[in-house]
């Protein structure tokens, strides 16, 4: 599909280095959707998930002149999709160049922002737990993008543990108000 613009060495986004994934833009094209995944996370099993921030440090020639058509996380072959965040940034102009032409960082999300759905500490842990940004040009005069890096940070609580050493660690879903429950634990545990 040749109103698809591929991104230039995606591989160089893995780093906040100044070795930059580039994408050249003619006039009202699209971008194909450059992925980042494997963020190496190690949320603890059962975290109560409360955000994800997504901070993205780029820029690009002229940066009024671009839209973006998607931000999205997503897990699972895509089979858990988050709420798309285009055009939602926060922090900073995103793809505008600061003085020195260097990068700026923007970002999608934010502490207590969970993307609309719900997804758990096993969902992040995965290799294939990915951020997808697909952008356009909304002008007549070519353009160029530019990231440098792709960085998460997810908050949670992790769940509550009683002991120090050898212990069970148990969840319990908030059941409705007048409801309890009534541990056992067995002998010699």
């Amino acid at each position: 599909f040749s109103y698809l613009t591929k991104w230039a060495d995606p591989q160089n986004s893995s780093l906040s280095d100044d070795k930059k994934s580039s994408l050249r833009l003619q006039a009202f094209k699209h971008s194909n959707t450059l992925t980042f995944s494997n963020f190496n996370a190690n949320i603890p099993f059962g975290a109560d998930i409360h955000g994800i921030e997504v901070f993205v440090e780029g820029q690009s020639t002229i940066f009024t002149s671009i839209a973006e058509i998607n931000v999205l996380l997503h897990s699972k072959n895509k089979t858990i999709l988050s709420q798309n965040k285009a055009n939602t940034a926060t922090l900073q102009k995103p793809w505008a160049p600061v003085q020195d032409s260097k990068d700026k960082k923007w970002r999608y999300g934010g502490q207590t922002d969970k993307w609309e759905t719900s997804f758990s500490s096993t969902d992040i842990n995965r290799e294939d737990f990915s951020f997808d940004i697909q952008v356009r040009n909304t002008t007549a005069s070519e353009i160029t993008a530019f990231i440098d890096d792709v960085s998460i940070i997810v908050h949670y609580t992790p769940l509550y543990s009683f002991c120090k050493d050898s212990c069970v660690v148990f969840y319990v879903d908030r059941g409705l108000s007048g409801h309890s429950y009534q541990w056992h634990v067995p002998e010699n545990f």
